[in-house]
């Protein structure tokens, strides 16, 4: 079983606990205790770091698995990913391909041997962009009536692997808001770094309307239809403005998951394992985005071709008025070339890594010849003491017998005086 799977497979018998950044994580304080017995698995999306120091730290708690999609976060956050994977209390990192090949030279350089963690679910991003019909970009996702977010991606991706019927997930920080006139607000957002990003501007009504609307959609098409059983998730916020998950007071929880902990013994493939995985889900990405690029070109021709009974009547082929039709066909246009970059970026990568694995191979044929040379010097060479040790022992032979024979010849002196 590959590393993948070996983490999924255990999550299935754990209870989950995700902790987001909505102020109410705060009342995780009230439960952590149990953790330490219950032994859940402690998910991190995103920004993490108050959420350790202020939380689980303290408490003697660890984050072991921490969910990052945003590839300009996990470029940002490079450091802190190479800390992360190499403590021995943590499980694994949830990103993508795409994402990580921003940062993987300096994975390969500073902690090489722990990148074992980086689990890939490109599969999972791809399925929930195709089922909910969004393009690639941030903006068109965030401009949309849908948006997949880090948690939704996550609760997909364990439902590849059925859970046992007695966990459950439990959310901590999942808040919304009441109206579109409420500001995002982060748990301890004062002490929070953010990077360029200001929180407040983003309206997080809206964000959660364009969450909700995703989930019904995943989780419809991503596990319902598929036969899967649906997590049970529980909002561990009695007030959380969230609407699609069941609500329950913190202080209820109560966790009856398998407490074994994960067992990090790693095969020696492993290392192996993530370079063969990053270059399959690479690949799958490219023959997605292929698949995606062809639709998206035929909804541009689809849009442009308004029939002359469209252009008399105000609409086009598919009832939809010129203004309606040329904004599809501009946002059409626009995700075509996102595709097509995304796409371009892509191919590159893989001709990159290709082109290392064959610089790789040739090396590694030129230290096998240097190898067999050094060995041919050595056996020569042991060849050559073995012959001096031959030499050497005739000699000390010879030197015994002539000093036999000199003694002898002093004794018989030594009788006839």
């Amino acid at each position: 079983m590959d590393y993948r799977s070996k983490v999924f497979h255990w999550l299935a018998c754990k209870d989950k606990i995700f902790l987001l950044n909505g102020p109410s994580v705060a009342s995780v304080g009230a439960v952590i205790d149990k953790f330490k017995t219950s032994q859940p698995a402690i998910f991190g999306i995103n920004h993490i770091f108050n959420l350790e120091r202020e939380l689980t730290k303290p408490a003697g708690i660890s984050i072991h698995v921490w969910v990052l999609f945003s590839a300009d976060e996990v470029e940002r956050y490079a450091m802190q990913i190479i800390a992360f994977i190499s403590r021995d209390d943590t499980i694994a990192v949830l990103t993508t391909t795409y994402a990580y090949q921003k940062i993987k030279y300096i994975i390969d350089f500073n902690a090489k041997r722990h990148a074992y963690k980086i689990v890939f679910c490109d599969a999972v991003v791809d399925n929930a962009y195709r089922v909910t019909d969004l393009d690639f970009s941030d903006a068109g996702r965030y401009s949309s009536q849908i948006a997949i977010n880090s948690l939704g991606l996550s609760l997909i991706a364990l439902s590849t692997v059925p859970a046992d019927p007695s966990t459950k997930v439990v959310l901590f920080g999942c808040d919304g808001a009441d109206s579109s006139e409420t500001k995002m607000v982060y748990f301890q957002q004062d002490r929070m770094d953010l990077g360029k990003r200001n929180p407040s501007e983003r309206n997080i009504y809206q964000d959660m309307v364009a969450i909700e609307a995703a989930w019904n959609i995943l989780e419809t098409h991503l596990i319902v239809d598929k036969g899967l059983p649906r997590l049970r998730i529980l909002n561990a916020n009695p007030d959380s403005h969230f609407q699609i998950f069941e609500k329950i007071d913190p202080r209820s929880v109560d966790l009856e998951g398998a407490h074994d902990p994960f067992d990090h013994a790693v095969d020696e493939e492993d290392g192996v394992v993530t370079e063969n995985a990053f270059r399959n889900e690479m690949e799958a990405h490219s023959a997605m985005l292929l698949r995606s690029l062809a639709r998206l070109e035929r909804t541009v021709s689809s849009a442009a071709a308004a029939g002359p009974e469209g252009e008399a009547t105000g609409l086009d082929g598919q009832g939809h008025t010129r203004s309606e039709a040329d904004a599809r066909v501009d946002a059409a246009r626009a995700a075509v070339d996102v595709a097509t970059l995304r796409l371009r970026e892509v191919q590159e990568i893989l001709v990159e890594r290709t082109q290392l694995l064959e610089q790789t191979a040739a090396d590694l044929v030129d230290r096998t010849r240097r190898l067999e040379a050094a060995l041919g010097d050595i056996e020569e060479r042991d060849a050559t003491i073995v012959d001096l040790s031959k030499k050497l022992k005739d000699l000390s032979h010879v030197h015994d017998q002539e000093s036999g024979a000199q003694a002898q010849g002093s004794a018989t002196r030594h009788i006839e005086d």
